[in-house]
């Protein structure tokens, strides 16, 4: 693809353009902070992973045991030869990503656009729109994936050159991400469109093998063929969450979200005319990719973490709605050039990105900050005040393995392998405080790391956790509110009762309870408001039916959690009534 000497220089020019935007984001974070770190926990499970591939210790977290954690298997592999050189290499690699992503920007507008000045914009659109920048130095395997979607579409608009690289890129699919497998269906939906039916059969053999492989990978290593992220973070499969989907497009990429909508019905128009057949996938592409997110992903949050794969495919649409729009204006007013027009529209765009730009900056800044000042803070207590036996039980595990040596209890369910095998674990109570309960109360661990929104019922007067050390964070934007180190105590007797009586399992197997529970403790109110207007009766008696198994302080402080975030006359009905009993 970089062979051809016209494409050299625009690829050099792009990807440059993204490594200096990405290595200014990491100035301003260093002089403001002193030193760089990640913006999530999570990029330092795959660091951990990564690590201890390099000591020999293949798929393990905690040494010694097998697990499979992390969303991506190619970044777990990729970043391996960087995780000695440091968070700058890693960063670094992510910008590298990002240049590469707007390049196939760059050459899929050019296809459609036909207008070297657009796809170039259109290129400039996604390294400077939203979180680009921000999601390239996370330190997450998010712009792996966003290259990869439009790498893929690049490829099958070439595939008469591509078509066993394509192939194999299907075939590895869901080791980007499992969403990939989203690529694979849309490929071959398209191929059907395009009457291609020779390649329609061997994408569904690449999509079969696909799936089987990463399904025999992830049973072998997790006892169970989907991920243990799936259990850890779905809860349901519901439409409604397309409307969240759509409000995360709109908050997030909002300078992409209206006119890219617009380039269906060029995209349209020349999908369904036998000479721009190719059009098909990139017209399919702004339907599936979107409601395929929205429906396999659940409840996963953030949101805007695995939705941004949507941002590049939306820059390439604002490409052809802009210079689709210059042919109106032109036909309108025959002295404007359409090209001209187009570029202006594009331009426009992306002054208004630059103009958002800081937002994000003080966003990585603001994040990376509450990182170090909870995570890593954390660590180093730990570090200081445990010894080398202690087992550290804790909701956000990252920082944690990755530098202190100790043990580490997963109370969420990424890494607990066992979960995923015993019957004494329900899967739908994954991530929740039943399943963490279970676990504290089986394992017995020395120490818990966790956040009080996180876990509110295993804070509630608990008798056998004295809570050590707090540390609140800084800006509260990426993190809890208060992080906490607390000691376990399992001798005392009463503390074996109160564990059995927190949230009993059957109540996180109701769908609609579980992802407003999920929603609610994770603070995510507005969202759990939502839910719960939709469900309330079912959700109610629910609560009402938990609430009776508890003692009449545990009833009384689940009653003022309640009732301080849902100011709703049902719950309050169904709340008082079992306070009454």
């Amino acid at each position: 693809m970089l062979t051809k000497s016209k494409n050299i220089v625009p690829a050099i020019a792009i990807v440059s353009v993204a490594i200096l935007a990405a290595k200014f984001f990491i100035i301003l974070e260093l002089m403001r902070n002193g030193k760089t770190g990640l913006s999530s926990d999570d990029a330092y499970i795959f660091l951990t992973y990564a690590k201890n591939f390099l000591r020999g210790h293949l798929f393990q977290f905690n040494i010694g045991e097998t697990s499979w954690g992390v969303t991506s298997t190619m970044w777990t592999i990729l970043i391996i030869p960087f995780v000695p050189i440091g968070i700058i290499a890693i960063k670094s690699l992510g910008a590298l990503l990002l240049g590469f992503t707007a390049y196939f920007v760059f050459r899929i507008a050019k296809i459609f656009s036909e207008n070297e000045t657009t796809s170039f914009l259109a290129a400039l659109l996604t390294i400077f729109a939203g979180p680009s920048i921000f999601h390239s130095i996370s330190g997450m395997d998010t712009l792996l994936f966003a290259l990869f979607v439009v790498a893929s579409i690049f490829l099958y608009l070439k595939i008469e050159r591509y078509e066993k690289v394509l192939l194999i890129m299907c075939i590895l699919s869901p080791f980007v991400r499992p969403e990939g497998i989203l690529v694979v269906l849309l490929i071959t939906i398209s191929s059907i469109f395009e009457h291609n039916f020779k390649y329609f059969l061997k994408f569904i053999i690449a999509g079969l093998l696909a799936m089987l492989s990463f399904g025999i990978f992830t049973l072998v290593l997790t006892g169970s063929p989907l991920p243990p992220t799936f259990y850890s973070k779905h809860t349901s499969f519901n439409l409604a969450y397309f409307e969240t989907l759509l409000s995360s497009l709109r908050n997030d990429f909002s300078l992409l979200f209206f006119l890219p909508l617009f380039a269906f019905i060029p995209l349209a128009m020349r999908a369904l005319s036998k000479r721009h057949r190719p059009s098909m996938v990139l017209f399919l592409a702004g339907i599936i990719l979107p409601f395929g997110l929205a429906l396999g992903s659940g409840a996963f949050e953030p949101l805007d973490r695995y939705s941004y794969f949507l941002l590049p495919i939306w820059a390439i649409f604002s490409a052809i709605a802009a210079n689709s729009a210059g042919k109106i204006f032109q036909n309108l007013y025959s002295k404007l050039k359409s090209d001209c027009t187009a570029s202006l529209i594009l331009t426009a765009m992306l002054i208004l990105s630059l103009y958002h730009l800081p937002e994000w900056n003080e966003r990585n800044i603001t994040a990376t900050e509450d990182i170090n000042a909870q995570h890593i803070a954390v660590t180093r207590w730990i570090l200081e005040n445990t010894s080398e036996d202690d087992i550290i039980a804790a909701h956000d595990i990252g920082a944690l393995g990755f530098m202190s040596g100790r043990k580490i209890l997963d109370i969420r369910g990424l890494i607990f392998t066992p979960a995923l095998k015993s019957k004494d674990f329900a899967l739908t109570s994954v991530s929740s405080d039943s399943f963490a309960a279970s676990l504290l109360k089986k394992y017995k661990p020395n120490f818990l790391v966790v956040a009080k929104s996180s876990y509110p019922f295993i804070w509630q007067d608990n008798p056998a956790l004295d809570v050590i050390k707090k540390f609140p964070a800084r800006n509260t934007i990426k993190c809890a509110t208060s992080f906490a180190i607390l000691k376990t105590n399992f001798q005392k007797l009463d503390s074996v009762e109160y564990f059995s009586k927190i949230a009993p399992p059957q109540l996180m197997n109701n769908p609609d309870f579980s992802s407003f529970w999920t929603a609610l403790s994770g603070g995510n109110i507005d969202k759990a408001r939502k839910i719960f207007s939709h469900r309330r009766t079912t959700i109610a008696s629910i609560l009402r039916n938990n609430m009776l198994a508890m003692s009449e302080q545990q009833r009384q402080s689940l009653a003022a959690f309640l009732m301080s975030h849902i100011d709703d006359d049902t719950l309050n009905i169904f709340i008082h009534d079992a306070l009454s009993k």
